[in-house]
Formats: C-alpha cells, sequence, structure tokens
C-alpha cells in the first residue's frame, strides 16, 4: 500500500513583511539561531532545498495565489563565498538584534520560505500580536 503525501502549501513574504523591523528580527533571530549551517552552506542549503520542492511535498505559491518562480540559486547570491550572510548575520551591541537591515528581499525571501518549511517553531501561534494593522506578520 502506497501512502500519498499531503502536498503542503507555502506563501512567500511579502515585501511590506519582509521590510517590517519586528519581522525582519524574527527572521535574522530564526537565521542565526541555526548554527549548523555555516555561512558558506546557506547558499549549498537553499539549493537543495529548491530542488528538493516536490520531493518534500511543498508548494510555494505568491499571495496572489500564483505560483512563485524560482530564480538561478546564483543569480540571487552571486557571490559564492557567502560574504552578503556575513554581513546578515552582524549584530548590534546588544548581541540580540541585527546591525542592520538588509535591502536584499529576493535573499530574505528565500531565507523566510526555508524557515518556513523547515522550523515549526517559526510558524506564528494565534496568540502573537500582529506586528501592525496592515499586514500578517512574517511566519503565519
Amino acid at each position: 500500500m502506497s501512502v500519498r503525501l499531503k502536498r503542503q502549501i507555502i506563501y512567500t513574504a511579502t515585501d511590506e513583511q519582509l521590510k517590517c523591523p519586528k519581522c525582519y528580527e524574527k527572521l535574522w533571530a530564526t537565521v542565526v539561531s541555526l548554527t549548523h549551517i555555516s555561512r558558506r552552506g546557506w547558499i549549498a542549503t537553499l539549493e537543495c532545498f529548491i530542488r528538493d520542492l516536490d520531493i518534500l511535498g511543498l508548494r510555494v505559491l505568491l499571495p496572489s495565489g500564483q505560483p512563485f518562480q524560482f530564480k538561478y540559486i546564483f543569480d540571487v547570491f552571486p557571490d559564492e563565498e557567502g560574504r552578503w550572510f556575513s554581513d546578515f548575520f552582524a549584530c548590534d551591541d546588544s548581541g540580540c538584534s541585527p546591525q542592520s537591515m538588509s535591502p536584499k528581499l529576493d535573499r530574505l525571501r528565500l531565507l523566510d520560505l526555508y524557515c518556513q518549511a523547515t522550523m515549526a517553531s517559526y510558524c506564528q501561534q494565534s496568540d502573537n500580536e500582529r506586528c501592525s494593522l496592515t499586514h500578517v506578520p512574517l511566519g503565519c
């Protein structure tokens, strides 16, 4: 008897969500906590994740419901050494917040998709407050 996996739908983050300081800090803290992935290893991890979406039973859609078209990983991350990740991981003096917010929304969107697909704790719980009245926080 074969078991058929139910296909899970994941929606991409909107630009508004990725630019929201509170949402950005949540994404940053989540990605920084994944210490088993090196800065250089992130590009390979994301590449494998995109390649294996069908195997994982995942379908990625835009908030409008249209299929999300992935770009070639080295078009999104042209620096194979992962230097962008060094800047992304940098924290402020408190050590608890990002030093700055990256404007690279395509890169942030891939990180968010990876977190949504692989980490149950990344998803928002119903009792978490919204970042603003105009958008739903990341992970919902």
